[in-house]
C-alpha cells in the first residue's frame, strides 16, 4: 500500500500545511473510514498487504486490523508486513523524521 506524502508527515491530508505533499502518489488515510473505502470489496482474509511508511506505522496496523475486524476477519487471520522505516522514507520519499505526536481517529 503506496501512502500519500502527508502520511508520512504526520499530517492529515486535508491540513494546509500538507497541500506540496498531495501529489497524487499514494492513498491518504487519516481515518478508520479512509481504511474502508481503501480496503472496501477487498477480502482482507484472502490477501496480504504490506504497508511500509514511518512514524503512523501502528496506528495504519490498527486501522487496518479494525476493517478486517469489521469484515469478520480476527487480527491473527491478517496476513503481511507493516514497516516503520524512517531511513527508507528519508531516502526514497524526502521525508523528514517528526518526533511532534499525532493523534489519528476519527
Amino acid at each position: 500500500m503506496a501512502f500519500d506524502l502527508a502520511d508520512p508527515a504526520e499530517l492529515d491530508s486535508d491540513d494546509p500545511r500538507a497541500a506540496s505533499a498531495r501529489s497524487g502518489a499514494g492513498v491518504a488515510i487519516d481515518t478508520i473510514e479512509d481504511m474502508r473505502i481503501a480496503f472496501d470489496g477487498i477480502p482482507l482474509d484472502e490477501v496480504s498487504t504490506s504497508m511500509t511508511i514511518n512514524a503512523p506505522a501502528a496506528v495504519l496496523l490498527l486501522l487496518y486490523e479494525l476493517v478486517g475486524e469489521e469484515q469478520g476477519v480476527p487480527a491473527e487471520k491478517l496476513r503481511g508486513t507493516t514497516q516503520n522505516d524512517i531511513l527508507k522514507e528519508y531516502i526514497a520519499r524526502g521525508n523528514f523524521i517528526s518526533t511532534r505526536p499525532r493523534a489519528r481517529c476519527g
